[in-house]
């Protein structure tokens, strides 16, 4: 099962403490960066990591203070609307900081809420803690609906399509596709090496063959679905391997 990410765990709690204080500067001069920096540590509890526009203005905290925290280092611009404190991106690894851009396009956009964002494919098998080898880095979405612009840019690739709520489960505040749903996306889409690698990973980790089985049988004459069959048999005959003679 998979974990949630320490993203959660650090990004408790209010979104700011004390009274609120709003940062003025006097006469159209731009303030200096050290005392922003203090007033804004001061601000939040340190667990806090991740803003939303309208946390930053309500904390007093208007778009200039913002575009300086930028500039000094102690805020991370991670999409329209939606900032992160640097000092946590800095000490994440690669593939930690593959799974926060994800979970910051989720708290950016309220996606868990209003937009009906399921995460899938490559991005749900990154949020699982998936293998994944030469795989791209868009951030996938699978919803019902018609894609609206929320959420929606050059690095998303939004998949149209109902989901049974038995192919959703939640990591941390995020929906997400569930293990062996995460499969089936990545093999129908994968090269079958690629697909071959994190199915691997995938039942190491607790997903059902059955289940994935099962799958492959209803999809019929679905695009990518000889690749996923083909990844499913050789699990199988790794599993069972033949009697020797």
């Amino acid at each position: 099962m998979s974990q949630p990410s320490s993203f959660f765990k650090n990004d408790a709690g209010p979104s700011f403490r004390g009274s609120r204080t709003d940062i003025t500067p006097g006469s159209g001069a731009t303030p200096t960066p050290s005392p922003l920096m203090e007033r804004f540590l001061a601000a939040f509890p340190t667990r806090k990591i991740a803003w939303r526009t309208s946390q930053l203005r309500e904390a007093g905290f208007g778009d200039r203070h913002v575009k300086l925290l930028v500039a000094t280092g102690v805020l991370l611009r991670m999409r329209q609307g939606a900032y992160l404190r640097a000092s946590y991106w800095a000490g994440l690894s690669t593939a930690g900081r593959e799974r926060t851009v994800i979970f910051m396009h989720s708290y950016g956009t309220n996606s868990t809420s209003a937009a009906g964002f399921v995460y899938s494919h490559s991005s749900a098998a990154r949020i699982h803690g998936l293998h994944l080898w030469q795989a791209d880095t868009l951030i996938h979405v699978t919803q019902s609906n018609k894609p609206s612009s929320v959420g929606s840019d050059d690095q998303t690739c939004i998949h149209t399509v109902t989901l049974p709520s038995s192919d959703i489960t939640m990591v941390g505040q995020t929906h997400v596709t569930t293990l062996e749903r995460t499969v089936v996306d990545c093999c129908l889409t994968m090269p079958y090496k690629r697909a071959l690698i994190l199915t691997d990973h995938a039942l190491r980790m607790g997903a059902s063959l059955d289940i994935l089985q099962e799958a492959a049988d209803q999809l019929s004459r679905h695009r990518g679905v000889r690749n996923l069959r083909r990844v499913l048999a050789q699990q199988m005959r790794s599993r069972n391997p033949p009697a020797r003679r």
